[in-house]
C-alpha cells in the first residue's frame, strides 16, 4: 500500500482515512531489488540501497526506476501530476 507505484496509481487523496493513516504509518518503501543506473561517459553509476538508510524519506518506483520524496509523494503529488510533473527527484 506504501509503494510508489501503488500511490502513483491510486492518490494518497483518493484513499479512505484508514488507509492513508495506513499509508504513513507504514512509511516510505524501501525495494531491495531497484535497478536505477546511468552512464556517464565511461562511467557507471548506480543507486545504492544504503542511500534508504541515510535517508529516511526516500523511497523508489520499481516501474519507473526513479526515486521519490515519500512526503513530497503523500503530500504534493496531486498538484503536481496536475501540472504533468511528479514527485521525482
Amino acid at each position: 500500500m506504501n509503494e510508489v507505484d501503488h500511490l502513483l496509481e491510486h492518490r494518497f487523496e483518493t484513499l479512505s482515512l484508514e488507509e492513508k493513516f495506513e499509508v504513513k504509518r507504514l512509511g516510505p518503501h524501501h525495494p531491495r531489488d531497484i535497478g536505477i543506473s546511468q552512464t556517464a561517459g565511461e562511467n557507471i553509476r548506480a543507486f545504492n540501497v544504503e542511500w534508504f538508510a541515510k535517508n529516511k524519506w526516500l523511497t523508489a518506483s520499481i516501474q519507473k526506476k526513479a526515486l521519490f520524496c515519500f512526503p513530497c509523494l503523500v503530500a504534493v503529488v496531486e498538484k503536481l501530476l496536475g501540472r504533468g510533473r511528479d514527485a521525482r527527484i
